[in-house]
């Protein structure tokens, strides 16, 4: 007889098409750990009184579903759970059509006349597709290296031929961005129990919250928080017999992008965490046939808060963090002009205090806790974007 050991354990997962549709087509998932369990029911004892002093029944309540999966940060594995997370859709960053466009050849600048490329989202590292001009060598896939209102500067773009306002041209990118919204999103996930052949399958999951975690020589790791309907079957029969496998893209190091704070690059970021909260619940039905699973699953507001550790150096964050002064963070994960990269940002934050005790010999922390709010400019609490290179 085979025990059932962590060494042989596999996660899944499927997109459903609705609420109650259980997904047929799975993607295996890398992970760490995972606490997603059977369902959980309190119970409530009878309050009858006998002469014998026992308890003569107890009424099992809903089922409940909660728990997580441990991960490394890598790229393009967890974006399906990411846009469930934030309740928007991975889109091209930017599709700038019916452009007029001239082209020089030896600066290697595509540029306009009016409007901003900067206001369009266009950013250095970015990979812009051209298509539309006369003349075939402008059109093509070439990478941003410095970016204007009115220029974009292609350094390592051949073949451009120098041209004067053409007509017509679409500037597109690889670049996907993804924003917070209000759509709400279901999986299956499986459990596969390799060495006793035995699966778990929990329908109506959805993604609640994500714990991020940049600390020295370490992964960058985390845990996506899942919550249930309560629909639970365990069967010795896998939902998909051909699973689609994980991607193959190496971890992220600690030391793998950089950090902004306002908008310039900081060098004595000691550990960053981000927790982002749907704050997710389930709701039941009284009379609903014996049923104890949830009817339906609601999300409430999104929240984002986080902790940013600072070698003390000088006064400079010092004063900013104690004045409550809002900012925004950006978080790099790779490098965007290599590709496989992920950006992180928070355009609007608000610190909320400030910790420089001392406990020991060693360097001086400031712990500045904040949270992430709704920016004015971009209507948005976070944004993310993920950089496929060329």
């Amino acid at each position: 007889m085979a025990f059932a050991a962590g060494s042989q354990h596999g996660l899944r997962y499927g997109i459903q098409d609705a609420f109650g549709t259980p997904a047929t087509e799975m993607t295996s998932l890398r992970h760490t750990s995972c606490s997603l369990v059977p369902p959980k029911r309190d119970g409530k004892e009878s309050e009858e009184l006998t002469t014998e002093r026992q308890i003569t029944d107890l009424a099992l309540g809903v089922k409940k579903v909660a728990g997580d999966f441990g991960f490394e940060l890598s790229y393009g594995e967890f974006d399906a759970l990411m846009q469930a997370l934030l309740g928007g859709t991975w889109a091209a960053a930017y599709n700038l059509t019916s452009q007029t466009v001239s082209v020089n050849s030896s600066t290697k600048k595509f540029s306009r006349s009016s409007g901003s490329f900067i206001t369009d989202g266009v950013q250095v590292g970015d990979f812009i597709t051209t298509t539309g001009f006369a003349d075939a060598g402008n059109n093509g896939t070439f990478e941003v290296s410095a970016v204007a209102a009115l220029e974009i500067t292609c350094a390592t773009a051949t073949g451009l031929v120098t041209v004067v306002g053409d007509t017509g041209v679409t500037i597109t990118t690889s670049t996907q961005k993804l924003e917070n919204g209000t759509t709400s999103r279901y999986f299956t996930f499986e459990r596969a129990f390799g060495d006793i052949v035995q699966y778990g399958a929990y329908q109506d999951i959805q993604v609640d919250s994500m714990d991020l975690e940049v600390k020295l020589e370490q992964k960058v790791k985390g845990k996506f928080g899942l919550i249930g309907s309560g629909v639970v079957t365990y069967s010795d029969t896998p939902i998909d017999g051909s699973v689609t496998a994980s991607q193959e893209n190496d971890p992220y190091e600690s030391f793998d992008g950089i950090i902004k704070i306002g908008g310039e690059a900081v060098a004595i970021v000691n550990g960053v965490d981000l927790k982002v909260a749907n704050q997710g619940e389930a709701d039941y039905v009284v009379l609903n046939n014996g049923d104890a699973t949830a009817a339906q699953m609601n999300q409430l507001r999104f929240k984002l808060t986080g902790d940013l550790d600072l070698y003390f150096t000088d006064l400079t964050y010092h004063t900013l963090i104690m004045a409550g002064t809002e900012s925004s963070l950006d978080i790099y994960f790779g490098t965007p002009a290599s590709g496989l990269a992920y950006r992180i940002y928070l355009p609007r934050i608000k610190f909320t205090s400030l910790d420089d005790s001392v406990s020991n010999d060693k360097r001086i922390i400031l712990k500045a806790p904040f949270q992430a709010l709704r920016d004015d400019t971009t209507n948005k609490t976070m944004q993310v974007w993920c950089f496929p290179g060329a």
